[in-house]
């Protein structure tokens, strides 16, 4: 039997599955308009307006009047967005009036269906008449947007709500922490001009125990949603593009457009891959994410990321900011005596993530300034290597892409079993 044009992930000591078959290969383009499609069409967000959508250029009581001018009239409500979800009900006045509008697949996939609509498709089949009627007036129902920028693959998604909720903490619940021998008062991170990963850092003795937790936060559950469907696009689309063709990274920012208020998370797609797939554990995944939360008034109203930097993530940027994320969790921790040499847990930090990555070579090694006892260290890759420890959770599943083309099965892991072995 001939297969064409779809791969699948094997995972585990033999194999574990992970993420399915694919039986597309997305080009760019294509991995994008899935992501945003496959956000709309899970999302109760993307039919009903919302007062957020008209913070910004756009206007309700503008649009309500565009459309009275049409000769529609416009239903009672208690305010302008309640006005046009009402509208949004109405199960035939704005198909005839439009019916010459150019709508886009979602709409035709709506107006063609052989069973009669829900109440919620014939909402969302208006909204989207209305946007293509009113496209200067009307905001754009988009869950995410997304853009590309060199191997970066940006999801960006408005929220209307807060990011988090905090609550003070009940006796019974607050936590008096143990004392961590160390305490890192300062580190930073930079990539040298002879191409060296550059750490420095001042560390003292700390015996004082931490101030007891009195409070505790967690995501807003809408949020967690929001996220976890962005995550779960990923899946059904940039997984199913050619290795040459997908992103490196990933950077999902969700904004409260009311505060300005965003979290920012950027991975490497590759480790996205092993998680999913249990190839990596949570503990260790945890590091490889970088988590962000920062405010910026530009962000107020900004339903589109207009206001964004895009930029191309970069290797080595990605790397320090990991170390950097590793160091300080580290040092927040009493898992280790004070009899340990910080100098020697910082290289061994940095020399394990390094190892991780080894398609990232272009650098010449890591230099170490000890601030506090003015103490420089240098250490050449090959030094490096000398400091790396065996993860507990390395070798215990592997990670193997097989790719069906024409009947042909290709593996990109060496020391995976043949072609016929797998069939057999």
């Amino acid at each position: 039997m001939k297969q064409k044009g779809f791969s699948f992930l094997l995972i585990g000591c033999i194999f574990l599955a992970g993420c399915g078959i694919k039986d597309k290969v997305y080009t760019a383009s294509e991995a994008e308009k899935k992501i945003v499609t496959f956000c709309q069409k899970e999302s109760s967000n993307s039919t009903a307006f919302t007062a957020e959508e008209f913070t910004g250029p756009y206007n309700a009581a503008t649009l309500l009047e565009a459309i009275k001018a049409t000769g529609i009239a416009i239903p009672e409500g208690k305010d302008d967005t309640t006005r046009l979800n009402n509208l949004l009900k109405n199960k035939d006045t704005l198909r005839k009036r439009f019916s010459h509008a150019k709508l886009p697949g979602e709409a035709n996939e709506l107006l063609h269906q052989k069973t009669p609509l829900t109440g919620e498709q014939q909402n969302r089949l208006n909204r989207l008449i209305i946007e293509t009627a009113f496209t200067e007036k009307c905001p754009k129902s988009l869950t995410v947007i997304t853009r590309t920028i060199g191997k970066t693959l940006w999801i960006y998604s408005p929220f209307g709500e807060p990011l988090f909720s905090v609550k003070a903490s009940s006796r019974n619940e607050q936590v008096d922490r143990k004392p961590s021998p160390f305490a890192l008062l300062y580190l930073d991170g930079l990539f040298d001009e002879k191409k060296n990963i550059s750490l420095s850092y001042d560390i003292i003795a700390d015996v004082l125990p931490p101030d007891p937790v009195t409070y505790g936060s967690a995501y807003n559950e809408n949020y967690a949603r929001r996220r976890q469907l962005i995550y779960q696009s990923l899946q059904e689309s940039i997984f199913n593009m050619a290795p040459q063709d997908a992103p490196v990274f990933v950077v999902v920012l969700v904004a409260d457009i009311k505060t300005g208020i965003a979290i920012k998370n950027t991975f490497n797609l590759l480790d996205f891959k092993k998680y999913t797939s249990d190839a990596l554990p949570f503990d260790e995944y945890y590091f490889r994410e970088k988590n962000e939360v920062f405010g910026d008034e530009a962000l107020i109203g900004d339903a589109r990321g207009s206001s964004l930097k895009y930029t191309d993530i970069v290797w080595v940027d990605f790397l320090i900011d990991q170390i950097k994320s590793r160091i300080r969790f580290k040092f927040t921790q009493s898992d280790f005596s004070a009899d340990k040499d910080p100098d020697k847990v910082i290289t061994a930090l940095a020399a394990n993530t390094l190892s991780y990555y080894p398609e990232f070579t272009d650098y010449s090694g890591l230099y170490l300034y000890n601030i506090r006892a003015k103490r420089e260290m240098l250490f050449n890759k090959t030094q490096l290597k000398t400091f790396v420890e065996k993860s507990p959770w390395e070798n215990k599943a592997k990670f193997t892409t097989i790719h069906f083309d024409a009947g042909k099965i290709t593996t990109d892991d060496k020391d995976s079993k043949s072609s016929s072995e797998l069939i057999d």
